[in-house]
């Protein structure tokens, strides 16, 4: 990493270090609690704060205690592996952020969400046979059979219009988007969404539901999921085997997910598309547009 990155990456953890400044200097402890989010290296946390300073967290091989942690006041400092990556940072009620390291010299930004409550097996430190990790769930494109579709309302030089935007899929042929005024995209790899990117779907509808005030305004069909206990399910990375297309060698550029429960009572997925900017008011990661059963599907 040059220096100019070095300084850039401090500043922007200095500007997210300031974003908690006004926090309490007496935190509520975080022994015995769960968090879920993001980093710049390790991009999924699944972390529980454990006693006498052991922090257990989850990784795509499986739930590890090779970690610590420690708490000053609203100060929080903890690593995984033995030091190789390291956090620090502020807490301020249910969020905490910072900057984080590891042994390569890499340096970023990270924050986390508190969970309402702790999963067992992120406690118990280790996870039994035929437990299936958080991060790899396992559903086929036929659990999205059908068409699911909304209408957006779009505001442009002072005129409003709605934009249909619908997502259909078929087994045996994957998925196609169509949005009112765009080309249809076909999306000919459709596969299950695991790994950090299904995390990071997770993450992306806690955000949108700490940041209710603000998503709800700009969509109100999500209202009655951001004020529920719902939680992404499963998920279709919607991808392309033409990597010439755009996004097609990111994974999870554009995903379709299930909630559980469902909090609308109606057949209803969720189109995610990455949103390349940082994280906003409203939405971090993924942008969350629920779309319902078409009726000449039912």
């Amino acid at each position: 990493m040059t220096k100019q990155c070095q300084r850039l990456v401090g500043f922007i953890a200095t500007l997210v270090l300031a974003s908690y400044s006004y926090a309490q200097s007496e935190a509520d402890s975080v022994l015995r609690t769960t968090w879920y989010g993001k980093g710049s290296i390790l991009q999924d946390l699944a972390i529980y704060f454990g006693d006498n300073g052991i922090l257990h967290y989850e990784t795509i091989s499986g739930i590890h205690t090779k970690g610590k942690w420690t708490q000053t006041g609203n100060q929080i400092y903890f690593e995984v592996n033995n030091k190789y990556v390291e956090h620090q940072g502020l807490i301020r009620g249910n969020d905490m952020g910072g900057e984080d390291w590891n042994v390569k010299g890499k340096r970023g930004t990270w924050t986390a969400i508190r969970q309402k409550s702790n999963r067992a097996v992120l406690v118990a430190g280790n996870l039994p046979v035929g437990e299936p990790l958080l991060f790899v769930p396992w559903v086929g494109v036929e659990a999205f059979d059908g068409s699911f579709e909304t209408k957006i309302r779009e505001t442009l030089d002072g005129k409003t219009s709605f934009k249909k935007i619908q997502v259909r899929c078929k087994a045996s042929s994957g998925c196609t988007l169509n949005i009112d005024g765009f080309p249809t995209e076909i999306f000919d790899k459709v596969i299950p969404l695991r790994g950090q990117e299904f995390a990071q779907a997770r993450f992306a509808l806690l955000y949108a539901k700490d940041h209710a005030n603000a998503a709800v305004p700009l969509n109100p069909s999500l209202s009655p999921l951001l004020s529920s206990n719902a939680d992404i399910q499963y998920c279709q990375d919607l991808a392309h085997t033409a990597r010439s297309v755009p996004g097609a060698t990111i994974p999870g550029y554009q995903i379709v997910c299930k909630v559980s429960p469902n909090p609308w009572n109606k057949p209803a997925v969720i189109f995610m598309g990455t949103d390349l900017a940082n994280c906003g008011t409203a939405f971090c990661r993924y942008g969350l547009i629920p779309l319902f059963e078409a009726s000449s599907d039912k």
